[in-house]
């Protein structure tokens, strides 16, 4: 917990959103609290269990729960894993090729399914009673509910919320 003047709100709030003159709600001192992490029912599981792979992965292959087993923690290794994270899937990727087995200790899992890039997809418009689709291929790897960059078949780039995708080749 920490409590912070009106004063000290008020710098924070310049330095965070330079050039724009925004005023307070409260005035006074306010205390702010966190929980600590892990306990605030999160989608993730990192720190609670630890996990190894259920089958053979190529590298640039996503970690997600499909590929995981859970397996008794062991104390950390001295060796690295060939593990790098992916700002544009959220998610972790393998760096070189790894087997079934292979203890990975403390991963962060999250829901959703990765689309990769090269996917084909299906651009939806809905306006009122009409709805357009449009075959796309997927510029680079998404999740779900995260904006994602698409290449038309006439090449036009569009970027677009990646809504829903199903068990199909396509999604929507």
């Amino acid at each position: 917990a920490i409590e912070l003047s009106a004063g000290r709100r008020a710098a924070l709030l310049r330095r965070r959103v330079p050039g724009r003159d925004l005023r307070l709600l409260h005035e006074g001192p306010q205390r702010f609290a966190a929980r600590a992490a892990g306990t605030g029912g999160e989608d993730r599981r990192a720190g609670r269990e630890c996990f190894a792979l259920r089958q053979n992965l190529p590298a640039g292959a996503y970690v997600t729960g499909e590929v995981l087993v859970p397996a008794a923690c062991k104390k950390d290794t001295a060796r690295p894993l060939p593990l790098r994270y992916d700002a544009s899937a959220g998610a972790t990727e393998l760096a070189r090729p790894l087997s079934a087995g292979t203890y990975l200790g403390r991963v962060a899992v999250r829901a959703g399914e990765i689309v990769e890039s090269g996917r084909t997809l299906v651009l939806s418009v809905r306006e009122g009673p009409v709805r357009i689709e449009r075959e796309v291929h997927a510029l680079q790897p998404s999740r779900t509910g995260r904006a994602i960059f698409v290449r038309t078949a006439d090449g036009q780039i569009l970027a677009a919320p990646l809504a829903t995708t199903g068990t199909a080749e396509s999604a929507r």
